[in-house]
């Protein structure tokens, strides 16, 4: 027909790729992947073996990997896909240096920093030279203690296994550990103060300087409390659903009821690992405050004259030493229930609502 528009002309679509280029771009990354599991491997091994182990940042890389490793693998052999082709075997493969990675990050010893042993204090802080005291007594394991034994306390095991056979003495505890000598704390805090006291336009107070001296500790335990109070609420959630599929109300597959009861034991097993390394180490921050405020009005008191002295008081001193220290070491312990408290109750109500 006359001013008919042309037809439109068939559309050439690329040839399709071969089956052999195609097998090789699918298993290229899982190969590359395999291949640089296996270096990481063989070079942990290596140090290892000449007593050089990860530093704790990369040990929890390595464990936080296993756990990303293993959900893929289960995410590939999941229902309706299969393990078919040869990017699926390497991948599977992958998991094994992955675990073998992951053990040597849990139980490889800790390399300790300046805090567990060796301190020379600089004397910039009014409180006099100090010398790092010799040891005279047994070395403290924690300050080399793997992850494993940092959550289950094993390394207070050989001290333990003494007791148990006879009765302990004083020269067998172990040598304190720099971080919680009193002279150490004492100056860290002391050099927050002198800080804060040079930095203009805002007050020096003693609460910015405890929290310029052992700040990150704090809220490092208040994460750990934090972990304590979501995994007493994540058993609830698993009742639930195991309870919704055994009177047949859920969807849920079988292996899926298994693994929330499985998720019921882990939660409680990381829940007493919470709460142990809660009470552990605020009680631990709580005397470290104690003995470094009690060290600074000891040192701050023997620098007035005796006229000073005697118009300000002994009973005053002994009064911040002793009373008003413990009072700011009792508050670090429990400070954190003030918050964790009222989450708890908020969560629950919420839960009672829905369920």
């Amino acid at each position: 027909r006359a001013g008919a528009p042309p037809p439109p002309s068939p559309i050439s679509l690329p040839p399709p790729p071969s089956p052999i280029s195609l097998q090789s771009e699918v298993t290229g990354f899982p190969l590359a992947r395999a291949l640089m599991w296996g270096l990481c491997t063989g070079v942990v091994v290596l140090e290892w073996s000449a007593s050089r182990y990860p530093g704790r940042s990369l040990r929890l890389w390595l464990l936080l990997a296993l756990a990303v490793e293993i959900a893929r693998v289960a995410k590939l052999a999941a229902p309706p896909t299969r393990l078919e082709v040869t990017a699926d075997y390497i991948s599977v493969a992958t998991t094994a240096p992955a675990l073998v990675l992951a053990l040597v990050a849990l139980f490889a010893p800790d390399t300790p920093g300046n805090e567990e042993c060796a301190y020379v204090p600089v004397d910039d802080d009014g409180l006099g030279p100090s010398k790092p005291a010799t040891p005279s007594r047994p070395r403290n394991f924690e300050a080399t203690a793997s992850f494993f034994s940092k959550l289950t306390f094993t390394w207070l095991s050989p001290l333990l296994a003494l007791g148990a056979s006879r009765p302990l003495e004083h020269s067998d505890m172990y040598e304190l550990q720099t971080r919680d000598a009193g002279d150490f704390n004492a100056r860290k805090l002391s050099r927050a103060w002198t800080r804060r006291a040079k930095t203009p336009g805002m007050p020096a107070t003693m609460l910015r300087a405890w929290h310029d001296a052992f700040g990150l500790r704090f809220w490092v335990i208040g994460l750990i409390e934090l972990l304590a109070v979501s995994l007493q609420y994540t058993q609830p959630i698993f009742v639930n659903l195991i309870t919704s599929y055994v009177a047949g109300q859920s969807s849920m597959c079988r292996v899926d009821a298994y693994l929330c009861c499985a998720g019921i034991t882990a939660a409680s097993v990381l829940q007493s690992f919470a709460n142990n390394m809660y009470g552990f180490n605020a009680t631990r921050l709580a005397q470290n405050v104690w003995v470094s405020i009690g060290q600074m009005v000891y040192a701050k008191a023997l620098k007035l004259d005796y006229e000073q002295r005697e118009r300000f008081g002994i009973g005053k001193i002994v009064s911040y030493m002793q009373v008003d220290a413990g009072k700011l070491a009792m508050a670090v312990t429990y400070i954190h229930l003030v918050w964790a408290c009222p989450l708890q109750l908020v969560i629950a109500v919420v839960m009672l609502n829905s369920f």
